[in-house]
């Protein structure tokens, strides 16, 4: 039986309906309290419980205060890393000048994401052992994490680390993998895929693979391969695209620009992601954002999440 404060029944005595549950008025009595929740009413999923998920990608996440947090509490589905292979260790940033020893890519990604999936799949009688595992996302739990690893050092040295470093998840099936044996691809709460000085040789060779590639969106004609390589192609607005948006013409011709880029991508399985897109002024934001989601790209870049969250 849960028993409610003293004070919280004071407070909310001559208000809560004596119809109602004792679960409604329990909660309804903390609320109005203000006191801290009642442990036996907590759900144990909750870390990330009434977040929305959004197709967003977290653009240069290592930037924020709180990195990876501050994108999953807007509902971000895509973030990404800047990796440095130096004396053995993967530092993460945007320059050399940057990094510390205590930015790593194990501190601010890997550690916090396997915590919140831990949090997610909890040891409870009332699971099913062959059960898969649930993702970051209390609302959406079989929604993968996509998680950029841009290669700002030697690809070839940087990715056998990347692999090695993701060796916990990988023994506990919780990265998406495939499997040339059976032309298949498993979906896992984390989604791994190597940009930047990423060598395609060496993903091409994973097998099976648990680190994908992203290919570049300008050349996806020239592509031999499709998802099972590349979930992604990326591509800097700026170049392939334009700009600026300075009336409705110039808005239509861009988007019909953008749509065959898109569908070109898509017809090969690749989703699509715009980086470099204006960040100011903010009317040509809100346009380039306006243009690409009419247009069927499948991850929005921003760098301010929280208006990405919000248009």
């Amino acid at each position: 039986m849960l028993v409610l404060p003293t004070s919280v029944k004071k407070t909310a005595a001559g208000i809560l309906s004596k119809r109602g549950s004792i679960l409604i008025n329990a909660f309804l009595a903390l609320v109005l309290a203000k006191q801290d929740l009642i442990p036996q009413l907590l759900s144990p999923t909750r870390f990330t419980q009434d977040i929305q998920t959004k197709s967003i990608h977290s653009h240069n996440d290592y930037w924020r205060k709180v990195p990876l947090l501050t994108a999953l509490a807007v509902g971000c589905t895509s973030t990404e890393a800047d990796l440095w292979l130096i004396d053995g260790t993967l530092f993460v940033g945007h320059t050399r000048k940057s990094l510390t020893s205590a930015r790593t890519f194990q501190s601010l990604y890997l550690d916090p994401i396997m915590e919140i999936i831990n949090m997610q799949n909890p040891n409870s009688t009332y699971v099913q052992t062959d059960q898969a595992a649930n993702g970051v996302f209390d609302t959406e739990p079989h929604q993968t994490l996509q998680l950029l690893v841009d290669y700002k050092t030697n690809g070839t040295l940087l990715h056998p680390a990347v692999i090695a470093a993701l060796a916990p998840f990988r023994d506990r099936g919780l990265l998406t993998t495939y499997s040339s044996a059976t032309n298949t691809t498993t979906w896992g709460p984390l989604t791994v895929i190597g940009t930047g000085h990423t060598p395609l040789p060496l993903v091409l060779a994973q097998e099976p693979r648990d680190v994908f590639y992203d290919t570049p969106l300008g050349l996806v004609d020239q592509a031999s391969y499709g998802p099972e390589v590349a979930p992604l192609a990326s591509g800097s607005f700026k170049d392939l695209v334009g700009g600026p948006i300075l009336s409705l013409a110039v808005f239509e011709s861009l988007e019909k620009k953008v749509m065959t880029q898109v569908q070109a991508a898509h017809d090969k399985g690749f989703k699509v992601r715009y980086w470099d897109t204006p960040a100011w002024p903010i009317f040509q934001r809100d346009r380039v954002w306006q243009l690409l989601l009419n247009a069927g790209v499948d991850f929005l870049n921003a760098d301010d999440v929280d208006a990405a969250a919000a248009f």
